[in-house]
């Protein structure tokens, strides 16, 4: 009989009742909780540990989950949040477009299309701008990954066979060394380049040494000068490319 793949488990936590999603994963060797930018709770079980010790790691955890939590909750107060009426200005890879948008009820499928500075979106009701914009980010983002990626590939000496843009909550990259595969976070399209690449260049070094050691990070930084400093954008104004 297969194991279950998911499970969803309630944590009290400031008062507040948390739920929390459970998931299995072959490719985990220990237990991780992972908490999103906007608060999102997840934990990853390796495919022979069951949800019950899962669950006893989570409560054991309670505390850090606490403090992380309330340390979200501040960052996410002090975000500017993004604008999507008409007029609105979007940060997009190292440019800035002015959005335009224009309503037609009738329509049935909505459009996206750049002109020169600006980005038009042509939808049926307002509620479906963000998704079109999603659409032209995730497009925008795969070009630039593609071609990043190339470049890097011959300074590092590795080869990467795909390059997914991922929509992942917890995390800006993540690679899979057995598949030479690496996924980016379609968000970081609004993110400065010197950020995009930093990202880039950490999955793509994983490619080479798996944990985060001295080895790793050295390799990181002759590539990647400044990432100290990349790590720092993202972690103050990562959340407020969450929208």
């Amino acid at each position: 009989m297969s194991k279950k793949l998911k499970k969803e488990m309630s944590l009290l936590v400031n008062e507040k009742e948390i739920l929390i999603g459970l998931r299995r994963s072959r490719r985990a060797k220990n237990i991780l909780l992972k908490v999103g930018m906007k608060g999102e709770v997840e934990v990853v079980v390796p495919w022979h540990v069951s949800f019950i010790v899962a669950e006893w790691f989570v409560k054991e955890k309670a505390r850090w989950l606490r403090k992380t939590l309330d340390k979200k909750k501040e960052q996410g107060q002090s975000v500017i949040k993004q604008s999507f009426k008409d007029g609105a200005l979007l940060s997009v890879l190292g440019d800035v477009k002015r959005l335009v948008v224009k309503v037609e009820f009738k329509r049935a499928r909505s459009r996206y299309k750049e002109k020169g500075d600006f980005i038009e979106v042509v939808v049926a009701s307002c509620d479906e701008v963000q998704c079109v914009l999603e659409r032209w980010y995730r497009e925008r983002a795969q070009q630039y990954f593609d071609q990043r990626v190339a470049y890097y590939e011959k300074l590092l000496g590795v080869e990467v066979l795909k390059v997914v843009v991922s929509g992942a909550r917890t995390q800006w990259g993540s690679c899979m060394r057995n598949k030479c595969r690496v996924s980016l976070q379609w968000r970081l399209a609004q993110a400065p380049l010197y950020v995009v690449d930093y990202v880039i260049v950490h999955e793509m070094m994983h490619l080479k040494v798996g944990g985060h050691n001295e080895r790793f990070w050295n390799g990181v930084e002759k590539f990647c000068p400044e990432y100290n400093q990349c790590r720092k954008w993202l972690r103050d104004k990562g959340p407020g490319l969450y929208w």
